[in-house]
């Protein structure tokens, strides 16, 4: 029965772990998803920029509005990149975090498979001890039966001998 007992108490801690683990999967995934977000609008933005720039040149720029253009350019190239490594580490925080999540399901359902079995075995365990109260109940109702024969054959019947 103690391990029943201890079991269960696994058992609970696994469940708070695996929904922990699951809350951290969804917080990560939704930062990764942020980031990518983030990412594809900055090369959206900067996308435009180059677009623009070439639509300026045809119209003429001078010196310094180029000069500005291509300033204004590598900054946007550096935030990208920037931003590149955020969604790259975002996604390994992510995959470190589903690999945990995937262990401590695993671990949680491990556990309930044994405990499943251990309660299991404890109710044949019951079932069988109820039999043979039952069995045990028939033999002492016979044996008060005969008991009240007299001579050999009752004490025969009460010792069980034949």
């Amino acid at each position: 029965m103690d391990d029943i007992v201890h079991m269960r108490k696994r058992m609970e801690r696994a469940v708070r772990e695996a929904r922990n683990a699951e809350n951290e999967l969804g917080f990560r995934e939704t930062q990764m998803e942020q980031q990518k977000k983030h990412l594809e609008t900055l090369l959206d933005y900067r996308d435009e920029c180059v677009s623009g720039l070439k639509s300026a040149k045809e119209s003429g720029l001078t010196i310094v509005q180029m000069r500005e253009y291509q300033l204004l350019l590598q900054h946007l190239s550096s935030v990208v990149e920037e931003q590149q490594y955020k969604v790259d580490l975002s996604q390994k925080n992510y995959e470190q975090v589903k690999a945990v999540y995937q262990e401590k399901s695993q671990q949680l359902e491990d556990i309930r498979h044994t405990m499943n079995e251990m309660e299991q075995a404890r109710l044949e365990q019951v079932v069988g001890e109820e039999d043979d109260a039952a069995t045990d109940v028939s033999v002492d109702g016979t044996a008060k039966r005969a008991g009240g024969a007299t001579g050999i054959a009752g004490k025969r019947l009460k010792t069980g001998l034949r």
